[in-house]
């Protein structure tokens, strides 16, 4: 895997795990998927990471499915 893949990859993992940490989502609400968005944007993005960042789905939860997000539910612990 090329260096400037690998930073892409990082920085994804250091921004998702920071700002979905502070939020502690679950579902994925409203300022989760703005959030989220907010990161993908300004990224060049030459080896389709974010092929599944798809914004136009509906159904709950549908962020966790995204490459380098993951989910949890506080009440499961």
């Amino acid at each position: 895997m090329a260096h400037s893949a690998k930073l892409v990859i990082a920085l994804l993992h250091i921004f998702a795990w920071s700002f979905l940490d502070i939020l502690e989502i679950s579902n994925g609400t409203e300022t989760d998927i703005y959030c989220l968005r907010s990161i993908k944007e300004p990224l060049e993005d030459p080896y389709n990471y974010f092929k599944s960042w798809n914004f136009s789905n509906n159904t709950e939860a549908f962020i966790c499915d995204f490459v380098g997000v993951e989910c949890w539910n506080s009440d499961e612990y």
